[in-house]
């Protein structure tokens, strides 16, 4: 109420009492009869009001919007209820607004009336509405045609509670037309699987005395600091959260969604506890990732056990049944499996996406036991079973959970005549609700397959590595310790492995490789913490033989081991397409651990080719596929020996040599050394540009730049200018180029490209000079001119016979000037003109030439294809101006020419 009401109050024996107070908007109106029984009231409070007026022994009642606690307190204060035999369900949290018509008998204090409540609490139980009518007579309360609501979800309700000397008796029905599982968890205050191990039982909080809180920070900074750090406060608590639903098989019960119809009916007492019987079907349930198309649920709840009859939870051909009792004592039954497909077992377990699972798991388990120690045994068989799309014949076996520990016998068959795959393994593991701990944290699991069974190796690595033929045999006792909170993949290289693996004649196949492993033979001991290889592992592959000996750790050691993992490659012939093609040898020293091996060692490239794409000029930090982080690379050398061809047909060619460290892992390789590239060439439009051999071209790798190298090379070319006919020029390095049927017509410019930058930017650092100097449009016109201008000129035939010669004939000339030593030499097609006849005929010319230096040259000419004489020609360029040239066939034709241009 109002701070302050005024009005008039009034008492006397005779006439009762008579209260009427009122402030701005509340009132309190109260008069009683001489025996201070009510006759009528008013209570007013903001928008809630309670009136009340006496006919007879009744007092009819309406209120609107009145909080109910409010009402208990004056139920209590009154006298009107038993509040000692009452406390156990008043003490409880009760809250809401009602509104109704109530009747009250005054002399037997029997009540009865309509209610609504809005946004009812009572303990754990919350909604939006509920309504209904009651009866209070005798100690006996009475509910009939109640409705509860919540969202979408309705409860219908009727119950009569009656107070007798041995405390409250009830008895009620409660029909869900439309309810929600999460309303149900809620009420029964079961948020997390841990919730589960208290079964039934009401949980108990804490209160805020019970927290050992300390006072921090100022009252009289400013709001924003304690907002950032309450924002931190929460992502942190969200990430511990999520880190605790991780280390669970399962999701929390605040993931489960779904709606549910059906009906429970109830009766009991404090003395004698609850009787119940339910029967409810659910559809469409989510449970984080697990959905259920259809759920069955009925049973009785009777002396402290909940008996299941049974629980079905059935999507598309898959069911799980339930049936059994659960209590105090704990839970016993049975659960079956029918149809499940394999890949949710996948899900609970977080097994690698990389390994296909296929097939449906029938199971039954028999558990008993306690909530704090639960046990259980069973069978368990996988139905059209394949690993990676290979189907698998069977796979059978059995288990047993006892005591925070479970033991797992199975079986696996490729074929019925095949060898199995056998594991016996024993893991400590607590499941969330128990309380019992393992008595230990060690894990063993043994291993047994042999010939026909190590084809799983096929599915395993999806094909990628496959067990064609021959024998062997792997026998292994895998140990060590198992943390159900820590991801059990990083536990892996915690493991001691003890055993064996024996490999006779085998043959392996590999996708990476273009032919298998024959002859296999050898024998790995796994001792504790290290593989070694016993004597030799070996094959034949390529032509030529892989050996290895050595050991490889585990896991890291505190000192390396004195003898390393260590593979030879002798004399390998390999093709790996789109990679490499040619022969490998070297030793490969493979250090780090098995499930994160580090490589060294050297491996020399010889007598092979390497062919390049644009796609493999990449950057640093390139990404690869899973798990290429697990392969490092440790200082490998890597040689680029004799005879090794970098290519890019039919754009670049060129002999490399030189030597690279590697360091890095599969998926960001950093290289870093300098490659030579001793001679080549590049072919452009119509002119293709050779490696200025006085030059230093190379590569340099920078390991911070990963495969992405800084060039530093030069090529020269020649080409004609013609003022006439011109002819494209073929490869040159200097300038001596004529026409021998048109003489001074012609024009030699020597083009030079230099590139110095980094391989990714290549087209962003051509530098292109001549000599004589031309502009780098007039270069670029001159690169792709002999043809277009042959053509424009009407000259079809010479201009098809320049471009055509260009593809076919220019590895012939560089072979031929390679072998020769020559600085020059090219093959072409020409016209030659006969004077008696006026007629042109298509022929092939060849010219051989030399620089002397890098203004004097020499060549030979000779139009291979008529009887015409040698043509021997000296050029010397004097400055950018003048040029002299000369040339005879020291027959009919001699010729000294001054040239002198001036471009503007």
């Amino acid at each position: 109420f109002e701070s302050l009401l005024t009005g008039r109050v009034s008492i006397a024996p005779k006439s009762g009492v008579n209260l009427q107070l009122a402030g701005n908007q509340d009132k309190l109106e109260v008069v009683l009869d001489p025996n201070y029984q009510p006759v009528s009231f008013l209570l007013q409070y903001q928008n809630k009001t309670a009136t009340g007026i006496r006919s007879g022994d009744e007092l009819q009642m309406t209120v609107n919007n009145f909080p109910i606690n409010t009402i208990k307190s004056l139920a209590l204060s009154s006298g009107m209820v038993d509040g000692q035999n009452l406390e156990p369900w008043l003490s409880k949290p009760l809250a809401g607004d009602i509104s109704g018509n109530m009747a009250l008998n005054l002399k037997t204090f029997g009540s009865s009336g309509k209610i609504a409540i809005e946004n009812p609490i009572f303990d754990n139980l919350r909604g939006d509405c509920l309504k209904g009518f009651f009866q209070y007579q005798q100690g006996t309360i009475t509910l009939t045609n109640g409705l509860f609501e919540k969202g979408d979800s309705q409860y219908l309700f009727a119950a009569n509670v009656t107070q007798t000397p041995n405390g409250p008796e009830f008895k009620g029905e409660l029909q869900a037309k439309l309810g929600e599982i999460q309303d149900v968890l809620t009420t029964l205050q079961l948020f997390e699987i841990t919730d589960l191990g208290r079964g039934l039982q009401a949980p108990v909080y804490g209160t805020a005395a019970d927290l050992a809180v300390t006072g921090v920070g100022n009252p009289q900074n400013k709001l924003k600091k304690p907002l950032r750090r309450m924002s931190e406060i929460v992502t942190l608590l969200e990430k511990q959260r999520q880190q605790r639903q991780e280390s669970f098989l399962l999701p929390e019960l605040t993931e489960m969604n779904g709606s549910f119809t059906g009906s429970i009916s109830m009766e009991g007492s404090v003395k004698d506890g609850i009787r119940a019987q339910f029967n409810f079907q659910g559809e469409n349930w989510q449970w984080g990732s697990y959905k259920a198309e259809t759920i069955i649920a009925q049973g009785n709840f009777e002396e402290g056990l909940l008996n299941l009859l049974p629980v079905r939870i059935q999507s598309g051909q898959s069911l799980a049944t339930l049936s059994g009792s659960i209590g105090e004592q704990g839970p016993s039954g049975q659960l079956k499996l029918k149809n499940v497909p394999v890949s949710l077992i996948r899900e609970v377990f977080n097994f690698p996406a990389s390994v296909g699972y296929g097939g449906f798991v029938d199971a039954t388990a028999d558990f008993y036991g306690s909530l704090s120690n639960p046990q259980a045994r069973g069978v368990i068989s996988v139905v059209d079973a394949s690993l990676n799309q290979t189907p698998l014949e069977s796979i059978k076996g059995s288990f047993s959970y006892n005591n925070a520990r479970l033991n797992v016998f199975a079986q696996s068959f490729l074929t019925k005549e095949s060898e199995p795959l056998t594991v016996n393994a024993k893991i400590p593991y607590k499941l969330p609700f128990a309380e019992v701990e393992p008595e230990n944290r060690q894990v063993s699991v043994q291993l047994t397959v042999q010939n026909e069974g190590l084809a799983r190796l096929n599915m395993l690595t999806n094909q990628q590595i496959t067990w064609v033929d021959g024998k062997g045999l792997v026998d292994l006792d895998i140990s060590g310790t198992f943390d159900q909170d820590q991801d059990w993949r990083e536990q892996l290289e915690q493991l001691t492995v003890i055993g064996n693996i024996n490999v006779e004649n085998a043959t392996i196949a590999a996708q990476a490789l273009p032919e298998p492993l024959t002859e296999v033979n050898g024998k790995i001991r796994f001792n504790f913490n290290r593989m070694e290889i016993v004597d030799t592992l070996q094959g034949n592959f390529g032509g030529g033989k892989l050996v290895a000996v050595g050991n490889l750790p585990l896991r890291d050691l505190p000192r390396p081991l004195e003898n390393p993992l260590t593979v030879d490659l002798n004399q390998l012939a390999i093709n790996l397409k789109g990679i490499y093609s040619g022969g490998v040898q070297g030793q490969s020293i493979i250090t780090g651990t098995l499930f994160n091996p580090r490589i060294g060692g050297y491996i020399e490239l010889f007598d092979g080719q390497v062919p390049i794409s644009e796609s493999q000029t990449a950057p640093i930090g390139s990404s690869g596929s899973a798990g290429d982080e697990l392969i490092e690379f440790n200082n490998l050398q890597l040689t680029l020996g004799k005879n090794i061809l970098v290519r890019q047909l039919p754009v670049l060619d060129f002999l490399a040599s030189g030597t690279l460290l590697i360091n890095g892992d599969m998926s960001d390789i950093r290289p870093e050394g300098t490659i030579q590239l001793l001679r080549g060439q590049v072919n452009l439009f119509t002119t293709q540009f050779r490696l200025d051999k006085n030059y230093n071209n190379n590569a340099r790798f920078v390991a911070t730049l990963g495969r992405d190298p800084e060039l530093d090379v030069q090529m020269v070319a020649s080409v004609i200018e013609s003022r006439k006919q011109p002819i494209t020029s073929e490869t040159f390095a200097n300038e001596i180029s004529d026409n021998p049927t048109n003489f001074g017509s012609t024009e030699t410019i020597r083009v030079q490209a230099k590139v110095k930058g980094l391989a990714s930017q290549l087209f962003d650092r051509v530098e292109l000079n001549s000599m004589p100097k031309r502009s780098e449009g007039e270069i670029v016109a001159l690169l792709g001119g002999g043809f277009v201008d042959t053509l424009g000129r009407g000259n079809t035939t010479l201009g098809l016979a320049n471009l055509a010669g260009s593809a076919l004939l220019s590895n012939v000339s560089n072979l031929i000037g390679d072998a020769a030593g020559l600085d020059e030499f090219r093959i072409f097609p020409t016209t030659v003109t006969d004077d008696n006849r006026r007629t042109d005929s298509l022929e092939l010319g060849a010219e051989a030439g030399i620089n002397i230096t890098n203004k004097l040259s020499f060549s030979l000419l000779k139009v291979l294809t008529t009887d015409q004489p040698i043509q021997y020609n000296l050029r010397y360029r004097v400055n950018e101006e003048i040029l002299l040239r000369g040339a005879t066939n020291f027959s009919d034709d001699t010729k000294i020419i001054v040239e002198y241009e001036n471009r503007f």
